[in-house]
């Protein structure tokens, strides 16, 4: 049997099949994973003819065969070489749409934030189909490691819970490249992830999905470099987790050495306090004492406790100020209660000796 009546055959199976299907997906995977060695490429090439001359459906299954084939080979320039010829014919076929978000996982061509966008609308819209789901989840870990940290935080914050409900869903199929991207995805959950338990589990759950794929993994032509990629990103995965360790406990010991200086500023800062305060009121009773030794003998005995009194009140005037000077804010209540009872003390203390004085004078 040639190539053309094997195509043909693969047109008559997926003939009842929607071109958005699973299914579809399925049986071009299976085509091109039989038959798309290096030998054929000529033959698979030579399905332009069949884009160009023949009738809708059969000229877009070539379409998705030549590109899928394109695509396992990674001749992604020639995969847009191809979009673009055909995006007029076919840009307004949903399953094209398809075609060009798997060209955007491996070639982007629009924004971060657009190809996001994009592959979210498509998920949603085909949500029964689990390649476009699991499309959208990888263009989500290319993305996160790709990309700045402002796009991982968007990720982080609006894709990374869909992509891991979706993962989940699609890797009971137990397929090796699903489960692959579910490795990815927890390894991403376990970096955004700030409850340490819940972060090893993601951990752990990443470790034991990348063995799976690898454990699964079918002997072919391409087996080596599938499995050499899983390992690869085994060891990706555990140097991730290991580096984002050492970094949180870093971040955590600068934290604690950053609270430990601060505590010790404090405890200087209130040290100094009350040593000064200590100070004034010493300075306070030394001023008081030689006041009270300056007060004339000759005075009456009401003009010289005026006099103690104007002096303790003016001492209390001095202390209050200095404590708004040491505390500020923290205790100017207090400290300004203390001013007004030492200016009250002064003002009876004048009025009193005033009134005697009076007094006196008249008798």
């Amino acid at each position: 049997m040639n190539f053309e009546d094997k195509f043909q055959n693969l047109y008559h199976e997926t003939a009842n099949l929607s071109n958005t299907s699973r299914e579809y997906d399925s049986k071009i995977s299976e085509f091109v994973s039989r038959y798309g060695n290096f030998k054929n490429e000529k033959k698979f090439k030579r399905l332009e003819k069949i884009i160009n001359d023949d009738s809708d459906e059969r000229a877009f299954l070539a379409l998705c065969v030549l590109h899928t084939y394109l695509r396992r080979n990674k001749k992604y320039q020639e995969i847009k070489v191809l979009e673009t010829k055909y995006e007029e014919k076919y840009s307004s076929n949903p399953a094209f749409q398809i075609l060009h978000l798997r060209l955007e996982i491996n070639i982007p061509s629009m924004s971060p934030e657009e190809s996001l966008h994009y592959a979210e609308n498509l998920s949603k819209k085909f949500e029964d189909n689990d390649g476009v789901t699991h499309d959208f989840c990888m263009l989500v870990a290319n993305t996160y490691e790709q990309g700045t940290e402002s796009i991982r935080k968007e990720i982080g914050h609006n894709y990374i819970g869909r992509a891991q409900e979706i993962i989940d869903k699609v890797a009971i199929n137990k397929y090796p490249k699903f489960l692959w991207t579910r490795a990815r995805i927890y390894s991403i959950l376990s970096e955004c992830e700030l409850e340490e338990d819940k972060r090893k589990q993601y951990y752990e759950i990443a470790l034991k999905s990348i063995n799976e794929a690898w454990m699964l993994e079918k002997p072919g032509e391409q087996y080596n470099t599938r499995v050499m990629t899983y390992r690869n990103y085994e060891l990706f995965i555990k140097n991730s987790h290991m580096l984002e360790t050492t970094r949180r406990e870093l971040n955590a010991v600068a934290q604690q050495q950053t609270e430990t200086l601060q505590k010790i500023k404090e405890e200087y800062n209130s040290l100094k306090t009350e040593n000064l305060e200590i100070l004034g009121f010493f300075v306070a009773v030394i001023s008081f004492t030689i006041g009270s030794l300056g007060i004339t003998r000759e005075g009456t005995f009401i003009e010289n406790v005026c006099s103690i009194v104007v002096l303790m009140s003016a001492l209390l005037v001095v202390y209050g100020g200095l404590g708004i000077v040491l505390h500020g804010r923290e205790k100017a209540g207090r400290n300004v209660v203390i001013i007004i009872l030492g200016i009250l003390f002064i003002g009876v203390a004048i009025i009193s000796e005033i009134w005697f004085t009076g007094r006196m004078a008249v008798k």
